[in-house]
């Protein structure tokens, strides 16, 4: 697998794909805005829920993660591979190829076993058993390139399109926003209503994550994926067949806008001015970034000069223009992962 250095397109966000939604169905969120919106999709996404047992997930999923192509097999979360549904997990398992159910919010962060978080067919994807394994209860985060961050690309032999390091697992970039929408939803629908239901929050704390607290991640990173990542037909194809199952809709996949609306968005590239410096802030999901400059625009760039640090959830640079300069460019690069 290649790395791939491609400028994050930051200030100007490509418009996200919307669903086809059902006639009204979210009436009673339209106009609003913070918490009120937020009550107003929770209590929709609740009401509509008809939880499954988790023995009846097998099937739904097999129904939601059809492989359009052949609707004898289901396609796995990670590997991308379509596997036929007769394949599933046998106790003890009988090949390597078999799937199962992957909780995209792990089991260990939060999800209680009586209640409807362990079966929502919405955190639930077919996986690869050996594939789920490796990914175990690791937050999603972009894969640290640092010496000694325990760095695997591929995460896993099985699913060449991911990465991992010691403290994080790397979906494959076509899933990236998929996942992190359903984390929203996770986030969104359970708050700890009901005593078997945990209050599940993402956070950018991740020495919170990875433990029995009710706490996934990484927020920010999570937030890049959806914007970079926009829904696609089979996100939406795959909502459309959820509630058919469980009746209730992911709204992130339906109003994507919702999400910065309730979650923020780390990354914009903003700019102020400290006395003789520029500093230049950024989310920090954005791990693999690097601030060029130039001053004409037919100079190539280069790597930036200046002094890096954190301010709370954003990185920040800040650099000394050379005095001499009447105008000078700036750019953000951001490397992301290539297949093979």
């Amino acid at each position: 697998m290649r790395r791939l250095v491609s400028l994050f397109a930051l200030t100007s966000l490509a418009s996200l794909a919307a669903a086809a939604e059902p006639p009204g169905y979210y009436a009673a969120a339209e106009g609003l805005s913070g918490p009120a919106l937020r009550k107003a999709l929770h209590d929709n996404v609740r009401s509509r829920h008809t939880p499954l047992s988790y023995s009846a997930s097998r099937a739904a999923l097999e129904f939601t993660d059809e492989d359009p192509a052949n609707t004898s097999r289901v396609i796995l979360i990670y590997t991308r591979r379509s596997e036929p549904k007769t394949n599933f997990v046998n106790s003890p398992p009988q090949n390597e190829t078999e799937w199962n159910r992957e909780h995209l919010w792990p089991n260990s962060s939060g999800i209680t076993s009586s209640g409807a978080d362990y079966s929502d067919i919405i955190n639930l994807r077919p996986a690869d058993v050996t594939v789920n394994n490796t990914r175990a209860n690791f937050p999603f985060d972009e894969t640290s390139t640092a010496s000694g961050a325990g760095t695997r690309i591929p995460g896993d032999p099985e699913a060449p399109l991911t990465s991992a390091d010691a403290d994080s697992w790397e979906p494959p970039p076509e899933v990236k926003g998929d996942i992190a929408r359903t984390l929203f939803y996770m986030d969104l629908r359970y708050d700890g209503e009901t005593s078997d239901e945990a209050d599940l929050q993402l956070t950018d704390n991740m020495a919170l994550t990875g433990t029995s607290q009710p706490y996934c991640g990484r927020l920010a990173t999570l937030l890049i994926w959806h914007f970079a990542d926009p829904v696609s037909p089979d996100e939406i194809r795959r909502n459309d067949r959820v509630q058919q199952r469980q009746g209730n809709r992911n709204p992130f996949v339906d109003r994507p806008a919702w999400v910065e609306a309730l979650f923020g968005n780390p990354t914009s590239l903003n700019i102020s001015r400290s006395q003789s410096s520029l500093v230049f802030t950024w989310g920090l999901g954005l791990l693999n970034t690097t601030l060029e400059t130039r001053s004409n625009p037919a100079d190539p760039w280069t790597a930036a000069t200046g002094t890096p640090g954190t301010s709370g959830n954003l990185r920040t640079f800040s650099v000394i223009p050379p005095v001499s300069d009447k105008r000078r460019f700036y750019r953000l690069r951001y490397r992301g992962i290539e297949s093979p």
